[in-house]
């Protein structure tokens, strides 16, 4: 075991938007891989499909780039922050790169944001450089973290299983593609007892990431997405395609209908 923060507070209070109770890893793939077979478009009336939106277009972005714990793509192609700090980063255009695999099965780091939340993380992380004959030029990544914590009147936890592929596109990597899949499951319970939560599965397809940008933008590409959830006693399963545009939005049809969501804020409109 070893310590690590690699979490900072701007980058918490992002992230416990989407805190979740979970009792284990497994339980969050099972929780998936249900969702993922048993697609449905039907939400009760008191759910909004564009209220919906905004949620789920967040819980897509704060997984892709990390806020989960899990593989971060705006790092672009290096070694992520969950990995140890004894593996080097490959350097573009150098010699002193790294290649072939790097597995870690005991993930383990604590966080703590002053006196009030604190978080204790695990998982495993299966990491391979994709080289040339001068510099790594991709990677492959599949983890599986869980993060259980608490903070002022509430309990929360995150669960994501990342598998990536991500390749450089240009001679420094500062433009990468990325294709794979993520399963998220994302629940918050107060002391009063109320209670939310969902579960989410999105495959990936062709994601052009800006990397020299900041914060780096996703300019095309597309995230076809199973979601389920509860919100009080509300129950609702939703699906759909994502198709981001670049300047930070994406549009979100859910084949009935479409929204447009900025992936920063989560602010949704019916017109871009």
């Amino acid at each position: 075991m070893y310590t690590i923060n690699p979490l900072k507070p701007a980058h918490m209070k992002i992230k416990l938007r989407g805190a979740l109770i979970l009792l284990s890893a497994a339980a969050l793939l099972n929780a998936c891989t249900k969702t993922q077979n048993k697609p449905s478009s039907t939400t009760t009336a008191t759910v909004s499909k564009q209220t919906q939106a905004s949620q789920i277009a967040l819980n897509l972005y704060q997984s892709l780039t990390g806020q989960f714990g899990g593989v971060n793509i705006n790092k672009g192609v290096s070694t992520p922050a969950i990995a140890s700090s004894s593996l080097q980063t490959p350097k573009a255009n150098s010699t002193g790169f790294v290649c072939g695999f790097y597995v870690n099965d005991g993930i383990n780091y604590t966080t703590n944001v002053g006196d009030t939340i604190k978080s204790a993380s695990h998982g495993s992380l299966a990491f391979y450089y994709v080289c040339d004959a001068t510099h790594a030029i991709g990677y492959k990544a599949s983890d599986t973290l869980t993060t259980i914590g608490t903070g002022p009147g509430y309990a929360f936890a995150d669960g994501v299983s990342q598998n990536y592929v991500v390749t450089g596109l240009n001679s420094n990597n500062s433009l990468v593609t990325v294709d794979g899949t993520i399963k998220s499951s994302i629940n918050i319970i107060t002391t009063k007892g109320a209670k939310s939560s969902s579960y989410n599965v999105f495959t990936l397809s062709g994601l052009q990431v800006h990397e020299d940008q900041n914060p780096p933008d996703i300019t095309s590409g597309t995230a076809v997405f199973v979601t389920t959830g509860v919100s009080g006693s509300t129950t609702y399963a939703l699906y759909g395609t994502f198709t981001f545009l670049g300047n930070h939005k994406a549009k979100i049809d859910y084949y009935d209908s479409i929204f447009y969501v900025d992936l920063l804020t989560g602010k949704v409109t019916t017109s871009i």
